[in-house]
């Protein structure tokens, strides 16, 4: 039997075990039934929450410490721990925390955390998207508890809690997990970590891209908003879930786009030129003119930390056999451009003065390249439209736009 573990609820152990355990089967499906019975008692609650229990799927799972969500194919699964499940029945005064955990991995469905993670810092990405959660849930009708420790004290991540820490009083209520990750960014020094103290109830591990099962959970949401089948959730809530439901950019999509649906080869065949072996009897091949295509990353003084950190990410999306060079600039050229490597786990980045777009078209006119994406924020003078180099605007949100009406552009979010 595999070691067992400090139950954080409480001062009762429970096993997070592997299968095969003498008593698997017995607690397997006495964790089943209870958790059917709780969720059962939530959808009569909360109808909102009873309609997307339809398309979840639950799954016992000895690996998964204690409950979460993920997306397999078109599938909506929730795993959780049969022994996690089974305390709380043996601690029925707990039944309600348990009902606040089912609410809130919903929610992590419903905004799309499980099926759209698009942050860099994964520590960071799970207290912002529970801080975003937590205050969607309505504890107030005191039909769900927040879940606590025998010293009284909160699991999760909560703004009211987070705001008691001076850094970070000036944070908001009711904000998207995209706010809270970029307030964390901003405000965190260098010296703290935003998750000591900070007790998580679930697990974010499968957390990921899946544009499936992304596109089910819409489905579904749209549909409960056609029906008004909403019941409780208030306004403010309403329009948080409804503002998640946006397609987001799909940049692989956005910039095969831009620079052409091209399979490139260095070479192809052709019937004008003899084969060295078989001559005209089979094509023969000749070489290929291959488009370029140029990546420029504003790192002037205006572009923070945060914003840096989406660009890198954006890189790293960039799909497909292009030929792409990637340069930074700020008030001038401050790397020549260098080929572009996919998955790049680091980028170094360099400058941090004012920002001029001068130095970039003036090195698409040099090299000739097809088609230059320009990371920026758009804070600068309004350069020269390029003749033959095609331009896509990349910026923060929808609250920056370039200098320029020329060119196509596209916002990393919508805003905060």
């Amino acid at each position: 039997m595999s070691e067992l573990k400090k139950d954080p609820w409480g001062d009762n152990p429970w096993r997070n075990c592997s299968a095969g355990q003498p008593d698997q089967a017995a607690v397997t499906a006495e964790a089943k039934d209870f958790l059917d019975f709780r969720m059962v008692n939530i959808a009569f609650k909360f109808s909102f929450i009873g309609q997307v229990l339809m398309i979840i799927r639950k799954e016992p799972c000895f690996k998964v410490p204690t409950i979460g969500v993920r997306a397999c194919g078109a599938a909506i699964i929730m795993g959780y721990n049969p022994y996690f499940i089974k305390w709380f029945k043996t601690n029925p005064e707990k039944a309600l925390e348990l009902d606040y955990i089912i609410y809130h991995e919903i929610l992590h469905v419903v905004l799309h955390h499980v099926t759209d993670r698009r942050f860099g810092n994964n520590e960071l990405a799970n207290i912002a998207e529970d801080l975003a959660i937590n205050c969607l849930i309505p504890t107030a009708t005191k039909m769900l508890k927040i879940p606590v420790n025998e010293k009284g004290e909160m699991f999760g991540a909560h703004v009211e809690s987070m705001k008691k820490i001076p850094c970070y009083a000036a944070m908001e209520p009711l904000k998207s997990a995209d706010y809270y990750y970029d307030f964390l960014i901003k405000n965190t020094p260098p010296s703290e970590n935003p998750g000591d103290g900070i007790n998580p109830f679930d697990s974010h591990d499968e957390f990921g891209q899946n544009e499936i099962a992304d596109e089910v959970i819409r489905n579904k949401v749209e549909q409960i908003n056609k029906a008004d089948l909403w019941g409780d959730v208030g306004a403010a809530e309403r329009v948080l879930i409804m503002e998640a439901q946006i397609r987001r950019i799909n940049w692989a999509a956005k910039i095969i786009h831009l620079m052409g649906q091209y399979d490139w080869r260095d070479r192809e065949a052709t019937r004008k030129r003899p084969n060295r072996r078989m001559k005209f009897l089979q094509p023969g091949t000749r070489a290929l003119t291959v488009d370029k295509h140029l990546l420029a990353i504003d790192t002037s003084g205006s572009v923070d930390n945060s914003l840096l950190s989406k660009f890198l990410g954006v890189i790293n999306q960039l799909q497909g056999d292009f030929y792409i060079d990637v340069m930074q600039f700020d008030c001038e050229k401050t790397s020549d451009p260098v080929p572009y490597e996919r998955r790049k786990a680091n980028f170094e980045f360099k400058g941090r003065g004012g920002t001029d777009f001068g130095p970039v078209f003036e090195m698409c006119k040099t090299r000739k390249y097809k088609s230059v994406i320009i990371l920026t924020d758009g804070q600068a003078a309004a350069p020269e439209e390029p003749k033959l180099t095609r331009v896509l605007w990349v910026l923060p949100s929808k609250d920056y736009q370039p200098p320029v009406s020329w060119g196509e552009k596209v916002h990393l979010s919508q805003g905060g």
